[in-house]
């Protein structure tokens, strides 16, 4: 059932406090919150994850916007509570340079790591894991990355950019909502849980191991895909029977591709007849 709008004028509103606290990793983190920006991703999680979504502030003046005004039907068809902001409160509220007219607040939804790793079985399935990737644009393009190429999710491991940040969830491009990350509390753990789920390890390393364009085998059907930071690499402390894997550059003088790019060619050399698909093994 709809709701009647609440209308604040003041920047200096609770309400407007909290939402702009989820601007920093504390104030996510404390609040166990994230801040959705614009119509279409909105619609998205009106669609997909309704029950995570607690309100949507909108500028005041922007419901002639047919994109707004849509998102802002949906939203009170759901019930959810719509609140006006004027537009020197509203300024700031979101961290981009040219914010959206209309934002959601939504509480954080992790994936139980188990299920995510899934039981043990011989049916295609793979994850990857993230060790210290820090870029935010790396993240939510891992995110989506993952999803197209049908692996069964992300684990992020301490050190890893937070996924709940606006920068990620910009652009996971939907992948935050339709998959969201586990949590390891650290690589030990990852790597026993992931062998007990008969997920075989296997680092993209820039500088050893073999190139999986050219040795059959190198990727297993069911794998643990770990990438390290931007940078420092793999984790010191990776065990040294963890199998490696590299990407030879065709010019030796060339640079290492970035972790992104690199974990999306070594995804689609994984994905089952190199085309996207749904999570191996689900169902």
């Amino acid at each position: 059932m709809s709701r009647p709008p609440i209308v604040i004028r003041s920047a200096k509103n609770e309400r407007l406090r909290e939402v702009r606290a989820l601007g920093t990793a504390h104030g996510r983190k404390k609040q166990g919150r994230f801040v959705l920006e614009g119509p279409k991703v909105i619609e998205e999680a009106l669609a997909s994850r309704p029950g995570w979504l607690e309100q949507v502030l909108v500028r005041e003046g922007a419901t002639d916007d047919p994109r707004v005004e849509r998102a802002l039907r949906r939203a009170g068809d759901l019930g959810l509570p719509t609140v006006i902001v004027a537009p020197d409160a509203f300024d700031g509220l979101a961290p981009s340079e040219h914010p959206q007219p209309l934002l959601a607040v939504a509480r954080q939804g992790w994936t139980d790591l188990p299920a995510l790793l899934g039981p043990p079985s011989s049916a295609p399935r793979a994850v990857v894991a993230l060790a210290g990737v820090q870029d935010p644009g790396n993240v939510g393009t891992i995110l989506r990355t993952a999803r197209f190429f049908g692996l069964a999710g992300a684990v992020l491991l301490p050190g890893a950019q937070d996924p709940w940040s606006p920068k990620v969830v910009r652009a996971s491009a939907g992948a935050l909502l339709a998959a969201p990350p586990a949590r390891a509390p650290d690589l030990p753990a990852l790597l026993a849980a992931a062998r007990a789920a008969a997920l075989a390890p296997v680092a993209l390393d820039a500088h050893a191991g073999e190139d999986p364009r050219r040795a059959p085998g190198a990727l297993p059907a069911r794998a643990l895909l770990l990438l390290g930071a931007e940078g420092g690499g793999l984790p010191a402390d990776l065990a040294q029977d963890v199998r490696r894997v590299r990407l030879a550059p065709g010019d030796p003088e060339g640079e290492s591709l970035n972790v992104a790019v690199a974990f999306g060619v070594v995804a689609a050399l994984w994905a089952p007849e190199g085309l996207p698909g749904g999570p191996p093994g689900a169902g």
